[in-house]
């Protein structure tokens, strides 16, 4: 897949896991909702942060080390990428 859809795949994670929570913690905030379901949202927003730490770190190598006209295979742990701008002859 190419390099920005890449990017993409791992910065879901941290989207969902740790602003959409907010976002609805904000929604809630606007009607009135009770301390405990605050409290309940922000923690599982924090949590959600913590454990998508490794997909923003894999994201931050992605995004300094590999060029935008990249395609990018991931086998297993690993990641592969080739650039797909093909010398003139």
């Amino acid at each position: 897949m190419t390099r920005n859809r890449f990017l993409m795949v791992y910065a879901g994670p941290f989207i969902v896991l740790s602003l959409l929570p907010l976002g609805i913690l904000a929604l809630f905030k606007s009607l009135s909702v009770t301390t405990a379901w605050s409290i309940g949202f922000a923690l599982l927003s924090l949590l959600g942060g913590v454990i998508a730490t490794g997909d923003l770190v894999a994201f931050t190598a992605m995004m300094t080390q590999v060029p935008s006209s990249a395609i990018v295979r991931s086998k297993g742990w690993k990641s592969y990428w080739r650039s797909m701008i093909t010398p003139a002859n």
